[in-house]
């Protein structure tokens, strides 16, 4: 595994920097590091970066900490989409888990590539990639993708497919470690670089549980990591919710909470890489002039409501982390700005000196410099807009959560609602949809919510 992590990253350079190289062609654009992690519940992000030594110093000492972004449908490829597109769900069209239903002819790769950046991706695309007929989506200029798991898969580099089976070096984590590397020892001298890095972790395969590497399993380093264990864990009380959460009642779960040990555990090969990647950008001169990015493709529920899973309107917050030290510095600070995944593909295009075509998002590169913005949101949008064949029990929903932090407002397709007042209940215990005492906030929120959907 080692020859995997570190293979390449020791490389003769000529004696001039890569960075004054670009600067001298007029390329002084940032190189971009995304790492997408998947399935990741955000309130349990800081604990678990508490125990990854390379991400931590990088987005939690040195970086900006999102506190209220939201990941628009909480699903694997709607939220790849919307990362990619900066559209909502309802405008890119994938409603369900299958990459055919991705139209790749525009994209953050395609924008940047078009303006002089070298993009690569390695690890997760999007699920189904199979079932691609040409895997070589446009915008990049190498690709190792894969459609997830940990053991027994097959990664496509750049349309050939490499098959992986169940060897401790076929650690789906490593692997894409190891070609995005390869990816950055072949960047050209002269144009920036985008790097979308998408490991699979903490993805579940066994049940609920991730694979971490085997060096990995029972680290001593994620020892006594807490459990995830909020007010809202393992719910009894489901009165408030709609007809279908209080058809499955309250569900038993871990006691003391959900286990996070196993997903720090495969995190640890993710901090691997991480710092295999800062490794290879450092002696190219590309290290400090990187804006690097760690979020997750979508929320999770844990136990919360007595659910398991993603889908819900109550698995919508994100993870996300942003650093930039030629940008703003390296001060750690937080960020409350009310935003949404499918911001961050026109935000980074901006950053490029350019701008993403039909992009439903808002640009807040601002805050990347430490300076105020005025989105002029008053709301971010929320939706599952299908039933799926998968779940028919789940019905599809829309919602709205509030630039002022206080409102979360959804309606199902079956005529229900819920109507959270965060400022008092921020773990959505009672839904407020039929207290007296809040209905003449209903209607304002409703016409609010019904603005963003197709048929507003």
């Amino acid at each position: 595994m080692a020859a995997v992590v570190v293979c390449g990253l020791i490389a003769v350079l000529g004696s001039e920097p890569v960075a004054a190289r670009r600067a001298q062609a007029g390329l002084e654009r940032p190189d971009i590091v995304m790492v997408v992690l998947d399935d990741v519940v955000a309130g349990s992000m800081p604990r678990l970066l508490a125990r990854l030594p390379s991400m931590r110093e990088r987005f939690v000492e040195t970086g900006i900490r999102f506190t209220s972004a939201i990941g628009e449908t909480p699903m694997c490829c709607p939220g790849r989409a919307g990362l990619l597109t900066g559209q909502h769900t309802h405008n890119h069209g994938v409603f369900r888990n299958n990459a055919s239903r991705f139209d790749p002819t525009v994209t953050l790769a395609t924008v940047l590539d078009d303006r002089g950046y070298y993009t690569a991706l390695a690890g997760k695309y999007f699920n189904r990639m199979f079932g691609l007929k040409d895997k070589t989506p446009p915008g990049w200029d190498h690709i190792a993708g894969f459609s997830g798991g940990y053991y027994e898969y097959l990664m496509w580099v750049d349309g050939v497919a490499e098959g992986h089976h169940s060897l401790e070096s076929d650690h789906s984590v490593d692997v894409s470690t190891g070609h995005a590397v390869d990816f950055i020892e072949q960047a050209p001298a002269d144009q920036p670089l985008f790097l979308w890095f998408s490991p699979y972790a903490v993805h579940g395969e066994d049940g609920w549980y991730p694979k971490p590497a085997p060096r990995h399993i029972d680290d001593p380093r994620c020892d006594g990591v807490a459990n995830w264990k909020p007010p809202n864990y393992a719910e009894s009380d489901l009165s408030d919710k709609p007809a279908w959460i209080r058809a499955r009642g309250p569900m038993g779960f871990f006691p003391t909470g959900w286990p996070m040990e196993p997903m720090c555990d495969t995190l640890l090969s993710v901090d691997e890489g991480f710092a295999a990647i800062e490794d290879a950008l450092a002696p190219r001169g590309r290290l400090d002039d990187t804006i690097w990015v760690l979020v997750a493709d979508n929320g999770m529920t844990y136990g919360q409501h007595s659910l398991t899973g993603k889908l819900v309107p109550y698995a919508t917050p994100i993870p996300l982390y942003v650093s930039w030290p030629a940008g703003r510095g390296e001060t750690q600070r937080t960020e409350d700005l009310l935003v949404s995944n499918i911001d961050i593909a026109p935000t980074l295009a901006a950053l490029a000196g350019a701008t993403m075509p039909d992009a439903d998002g808002l640009d807040w590169s601002p805050l990347l410099r430490d300076q105020p913005v005025d989105l002029g949101r008053g709301e971010v949008l929320e939706s599952l807009p299908e039933t799926l064949a998968s779940q028919p029990d789940l019905p599809a929903w829309w919602g709205i959560r509030t630039a002022d932090k206080r409102w979360h407002y959804i309606e199902w397709s079956t005529g229900e609602r819920e109507l959270y007042d965060l400022t008092s209940d921020p773990w959505e215990l009672t839904s407020r949809d039929r207290d007296s005492a809040y209905a003449r906030y209903i209607p304002g929120l409703s016409a609010r919510l019904h603005a963003l959907m197709p048929d507003g």
